[in-house]
C-alpha cells in the first residue's frame, strides 16, 4: 500500500507511484475477461448442441473464431501488464 497519494516506497516494483492507472488497467482487463468468459460459455453451449451435426454451421464457426480472438486479446493485455508492472 502506498503511504500517501500516488507514492510508493519500492513495494510496487515498477508502478512508479501510479497505482490508480494500474488499478484502472486491471479493471479493464477483468471486464474483458468476464465478457470473453461469458461468450465462451455461450459458444460452448451452442457447440454442444451443434455437435450432433457432422459439421459446425458457418455462423457458429465465425462466433468461435471471434471468441478465440477475444481470448487472445485478453492474454496479450495481461502479458503487456505483466511486462510493464511485473516483478
Amino acid at each position: 500500500m502506498p503511504n500517501s497519494a500516488g507514492q510508493c516506497e519500492g513495494e510496487c516494483n515498477g508502478c512508479k507511484g501510479n497505482l490508480n492507472k494500474l488499478l484502472a488497467e486491471l479493471k479493464v482487463v477483468r471486464m474483458m475477461q468476464s465478457r470473453v468468459n461469458k461468450g465462451t460459455v455461450d459458444a460452448n453451449g451452442e457447440a454442444r448442441q451443434a455437435a450432433a451435426v457432422a459439421e459446425l454451421p458457418p455462423e457458429l464457426r465465425e462466433k468461435i473464431g471471434k471468441l478465440r480472438d477475444g481470448e487472445q486479446s485478453t492474454r496479450d493485455a495481461m502479458d503487456r501488464l505483466h511486462e510493464r508492472f511485473g516483478q
